[in-house]
């Protein structure tokens, strides 16, 4: 409940960050050599899942609602929940981009 409900009485400002106007995101993200890395560190379940966040842009829930059926020779059907956009088919890049598909 919200201040505004008169049940918390803290301060707001000590437990939200602060947002800067000028905050720009990095424009970084990591090259197959690193994800192999990352994914040759991990246990064989959480590289799977992993894989599956890097392929398709899911969120943490949609892999824990995914079913096999899901997956496609070119599209993913993500169960996201919260917004009507993350409920959703997404394609997958194909091998003549260099990379492989599922």
């Amino acid at each position: 409940m919200g201040a505004q409900a008169g049940k918390w009485t803290g301060d707001v400002g000590a437990v939200l960050p602060e947002i800067s106007a000028g905050y720009k995101p990095r424009k970084k993200w990591a090259t197959p050599e690193q994800l192999d890395k990352l994914l040759g560190d991990l246990e064989a379940d959480d590289a799977a899942r992993a894989a599956y966040i890097v392929a398709t842009s899911a969120e943490l829930g949609a892999t824990e609602r995914a079913q096999r059926s899901d997956v496609g020779r070119d599209l993913v059907h993500l169960r996201g929940t919260k917004r009507e956009a993350r409920l959703r088919d997404v394609q997958l890049l194909s091998a003549d981009l260099g990379l492989d598909t599922v």
